[in-house]
Order: C-alpha cells, then sequence, then structure tokens
C-alpha cells in the first residue's frame, strides 16, 4: 500500500504538470506539505513520535533514533519518503525490526535511502526540471 502511494503522489504530479502540454513558465510550484509531514533542516528530521525521535541523513544513508515512549515493548516498523520543495519524491528508507525495543530504551539503526532518479521518473514529460528539485525538504514519517 505504501508503494502505491507513492505512484499516486507521483502521477498527480505528472498529471498537474499537464503532460504533453507545451508550457511557457515552469509548471513546478513550490507546495504547500501537508501537516504531517515533517521539515528536513541541515539533513535532519525531528519527529519525536511514539518510537522515531529523528532521522539524520546521509548520502545514501539515513539513521534512525529510537527512543520508545510507547510506555510497552515493541518492535518499531518506520517507512520513510523524503520529498523536494515541488512535492517531488527524492529517495525513501524503511526500516522494521525482527526484535523488540523495550519500554523507554533508546536505540539506531543505519538504513540504506533508495534514491528516485528525477530525470528518468520524468522523462515523458515535456518540461523541464527546475535545478532546485531533488533537494530534501520534507519528510513523510510512518511509524
Amino acid at each position: 500500500m505504501f508503494r502505491r502511494i507513492e505512484i499516486f503522489v507521483a502521477a498527480l504530479v505528472l498529471v498537474g504538470l499537464g503532460i504533453g502540454q507545451t508550457h511557457a513558465a515552469s509548471p513546478f510550484k513550490v507546495i504547500d506539505p501537508p501537516s504531517d509531514w515533517r521539515p528536513v533542516k541541515d539533513n535532519v528530521v525531528r519527529v519525536g513520535g511514539k518510537y522515531v525521535d529523528q532521522i539524520i541523513f546521509d548520502d545514501y544513508e539515513m539513521l534512525i533514533q529510537y527512543r520508545n515512549q510507547t510506555g510497552v515493548r515493541m518492535k518499531p516498523d518506520v517507512k520513510v519518503v523524503v520529498y523536494d520543495k515541488y512535492g517531488l519524491p527524492v529517495s525513501r528508507g524503511s526500516d522494521r525490526w525482527l526484535t523488540s525495543l523495550e519500554k523507554n530504551d533508546v536505540d539506531s539503526n543505519k538504513v540504506f535511502c533508495h534514491d528516485y532518479d528525477l530525470p528518468e521518473l520524468l522523462k515523458h514529460a515535456s518540461v523541464e526540471i527546475p535545478k532546485d528539485a531533488g533537494v530534501p525538504r520534507y519528510a513523510d514519517v510512518q511509524e
């Protein structure tokens, strides 16, 4: 289901671009992100959720820092999609534990990021990709 949402968002972006039409001005507009998306500042996303404290992005990895605030033992299952200021997907990653995180425990885990290739994603669009597209701006963190 998570993958379907990503494809749906990409399809909405492409439909919004008016594929097949010629545009004089760039059709890319800076988005007003949904309220559950968190800002990426200096490659860090502060989450403060049930068990994800923050996420630190590196070139091809993300370090997910956990702090179990649920009060019960649980198995973390996290999905992260990073977007640029136009709402285009930049990268994604996920972390699903086989072991449990005890209540009040603190831990971290490095996860490989899967980057989206924006030129490939938009190769059939008759638009020019802005130079600042693909710069991480927002993160949708599902825990």
